[in-house]
């Protein structure tokens, strides 16, 4: 088991370098040029820019979802509480007709 697992582990890491190795723009000056231009000083906060719209779409799917937490009228929790409105109530009984 413990050598299948390192072999797994060789040939994934043989997978994935060899793509950067075949990048024929990574070792060239443009390449150079453009790794510090992305991995500057403002790096953390462009990272953060472009992932903050996650946690938001995230949030509005919840809400979506799973409707207002803060709402006092809730339709998952007043769905069984309240019968619904465009059904009429079902007689058991059959006492009522003439």
């Amino acid at each position: 088991m413990r050598i299948f697992f390192i072999l797994t582990v060789l040939i994934a890491l043989t997978v994935t370098v060899l793509p950067v190795e075949a990048c024929p723009y990574c070792e060239s000056e443009i390449g150079k040029e453009v790794a510090a231009g992305i991995f500057n000083d403002d790096f953390a906060l462009n990272a953060l820019l472009t992932l903050l719209p996650v946690p938001i779409f995230l949030s509005i799917v919840y809400v979506m979802y799973s409707g207002m937490p803060f709402s006092k009228n809730n339709t998952k929790t007043n769905a069984r509480k309240q019968p619904d409105s465009r059904t009429s109530p079902v007689r058991t009984s059959g006492a009522e007709h003439d």
